[in-house]
């Protein structure tokens, strides 16, 4: 994991209702949780170069600031851009917030169970 500082993010953590599904409202909401420090995938934030505007996912446009590798993990800044609604051409990323709440989880990926 990667770990991206919000320049302009919420401090304190804090949710914001968000569709269930973009195109269809009558699903349902949830809530998502924002805040100064997210995580994201390693080899994602290894391909971002300063500069560059990535789509955070469910939030929107940011322009990453700064890029760090420090202790074997890589560190970014970037400042988020609500208003810039342009998502082409852009690297679309999922993300966590990191915060108290969040836990490790260990993966196991097994063989495939059918062989022929």
């Amino acid at each position: 994991m990667a770990v991206l500082t919000i320049t302009n993010g919420p401090s304190p953590s804090n949710t914001k209702p968000h569709p269930l599904h973009q195109k269809n409202e009558s699903l349902g909401m949830k809530k998502v949780l924002y805040g100064k420090e997210i995580l994201i995938e390693a080899g994602d934030a290894k391909d971002i170069e300063v500069g560059e505007k990535i789509t955070l996912m469910k939030w929107g446009n940011a322009t990453v600031t700064s890029k760090k590798e420090k202790d074997g993990k890589i560190h970014l800044e970037a400042k988020v851009d609500e208003a810039d609604t342009d998502f082409k051409k852009t690297k679309k990323l999922h993300w966590v917030t990191k915060d108290k709440t969040n836990f490790e989880v260990t993966l196991v990926e097994l063989d495939h169970l059918i062989t022929v």
